[in-house]
Parts: structure tokens; sequence; C-alpha cells
């Protein structure tokens, strides 16, 4: 069994370009053990799920060159006319010219715009966290016993400030109760396609050990 643990450890920081990065390594890897399959063992089942999400989604795209350009102004208007949505968000220009999956700039003038649906008080750039920091700083100024967390200094300071909708000793993202795809190849793959509880997948393996 193989887990791509830095989908979720990513992703719970808001890092994700990083996340989307462990996507296509992950994506290559499961290429790479159907294609083994293929030429070596046919009989070999592959099962490929999460075990859960972070609700997270694309829902634009972003004019980092305007939005770095504009003030803060009331409401962050100026900064919010750099996003684009629907037919006037057309696609990032990330390129990926020597084949390997990724593009070889993630830092790209239009780069997509994306969220969760649950995060503590931060700032969003929606470009990529070079220092691979976290988004929130503890407060040094909590009038409580146990630490509460404010915006990270050094992450996304000249971004949309992002009101937070979890407790303030929260740090990180959470999981979310959306439901995740099973993808499966080989013997006894059908048996996954349709709608299951999670403990299924567990029952339906040792069917198909035999």
């Amino acid at each position: 069994m193989i887990e791509a643990a830095s989908v979720d450890k990513q992703m719970h920081v808001y890092d994700y370009h990083r996340s989307l990065a462990e996507i296509i390594e992950l994506d290559n890897a499961v290429n790479y053990a159907v294609e083994w399959a293929k030429k070596n063992d046919p009989n070999t089942l592959i099962v490929v799920t999460a075990d859960h999400g972070h609700s997270f989604d694309v829902y634009g795209t972003v004019d980092t060159e305007i939005f770095n350009k504009a003030p803060k102004d009331d409401r962050y208007e100026s900064k919010r006319n750099a996003i684009g949505a629907y037919e006037l968000a057309g696609f990032p220009d990330y390129e990926d010219k020597d084949g390997d999956g990724f593009p070889e700039n993630w830092n790209t003038r239009t780069v997509f715009a994306a969220g969760t649906n649950n995060n503590p008080d931060l700032n969003e750039n929606y470009q990529v966290n070079v220092t691979a920091r976290v988004a929130t700083d503890v407060d040094p100024h909590t009038p409580h016993k146990y630490d509460t967390y404010i915006p990270a200094k050094n992450e996304g300071g000249n971004g949309l400030p992002k009101q937070g909708n979890l407790p303030l000793n929260e740090s990180q993202g959470v999981h979310s109760m959306t439901q995740v795809p099973v993808f499966a190849s080989g013997p006894g793959a059908h048996l996954f396609g349709h709608v299951m509880d999670n403990t299924e997948i567990f029952l339906i393996l040792p069917l198909l050990l035999d």
C-alpha cells in the first residue's frame, strides 16, 4: 500500500500548489503501476482512493500582475477585480514544455483561484508559498491560556484577508465530509463501481485474494 501523504499535509496549511504537485506525483505512480501490471501480471488489482476530502475546489483564475499592483482599497475592490469567474476566468497559463507533467513555472501571471470551506484567519494571494511556511502564526497577544492564531506575518501579506470560521485555537484547515472517488482496475474492479461505505473496501479485498 502506498500513500501520497503530502496531498493532505499541504492542503491543511493551504499550500495548494504543493498539494497539487503531489497529486501529479501520485498520478504518475498509479500510471506506472497500471502499465507494470499490464506487462507483468494482468491478474493484479489496483485500487486508488482517499480517506477523506478537504473541500478544496477551483472557482476561477487570478491575474497576479493586476492583483499584486492593486491597492488595498475599500472592500479590496481592486484586488478582487483581478479575479475572473465563469467566462471571464479563461485558463491559467501554466506550461509543461518538457512533458514531465509539472509546470516549469508555478508562479505564472494567470493562476487558479481556489479555496476550501473552512479556515482560520489568514491572507490569500493565490501565489506559490516560496518559503513553505504555514498560513498562521501564534498570536503573541492572546488573552487566553491556550494558543490562538492570526494570519502569518510573512505569508500572503499582499493578499485578501479571509475571515476565519474555525475556533481561534485551530491553526490549520480541517477535513471535510465530501464523498471521495474510488478508482479500480484489474480483477474484481467491477465490485467497486458503486457508492459505498468506506468499510466495504476492506470487506471486498479479502474476497479477491484467492
